[in-house]
């Protein structure tokens, strides 16, 4: 039996059911993995909002966290300094 890469199944895998080889099973290829971002619509009592993988990247995207984005490090308005 192969697998969605082409590589043959290990027969092990096989007999268990598993329908991708164990190299694609680490990579998520077969489920895909969520993710969760802390949202916090107060000081405290924040929540942990799960996602896909798609979406948390469209979260990050509409929503940067670093520096010079005035959400990291307890900083709430900071700019890019011009030179």
């Amino acid at each position: 039996m192969n697998c969605i890469c082409g590589k043959e199944i290990e027969p092990i895998r096989v007999e268990y059911g598993f329908n991708v080889c164990a190299s694609c099973a680490k990579a998520g290829r077969d489920n895909p993995r969520y993710k969760g971002a802390m949202i916090f619509d107060h000081k405290t009592g924040g929540e942990c909002q799960v996602m896909s993988g798609e979406d948390f990247a469209d979260y990050r995207r509409l929503n940067p966290y670093g520096r010079y984005t005035g959400r990291g490090s307890g900083v709430h308005v900071k700019t890019r300094p011009t030179r």
